[in-house]
């Protein structure tokens, strides 16, 4: 049996240039939900890419990270620099 990996992504939209961050098991599909208006928070600003990504053997542990980074604004940023695609 294959063990899932979760991952803490960002994603930029192509309009504003406005970056989300979150935690998903599959990040090709969240992108996906994002882009087709299925995630309220990002709707209207589609279309989105991705610009980061870090994985993880647990959730606890990507979540632990999104809500770090979502509180301090120096820890996103120097993630970002480190985990940019």
């Amino acid at each position: 049996m294959e063990k899932r990996r979760f991952c803490v992504y960002a994603i930029q939209s192509e309009i504003t240039g406005r970056v989300y961050l979150g935690q998903s098991d599959c990040v090709q599909r969240k992108l996906m939900e994002h882009n087709e208006g299925r995630v309220k928070s990002t709707r209207h600003e589609r279309p989105w890419k991705i610009m980061a990504t870090e994985f993880f053997k647990n959730r606890d542990q990507a979540r632990w990270l999104e809500s770090g980074l979502k509180r301090s604004r120096g820890k996103r940023l120097e993630w970002l620099d480190k985990n940019r695609l």
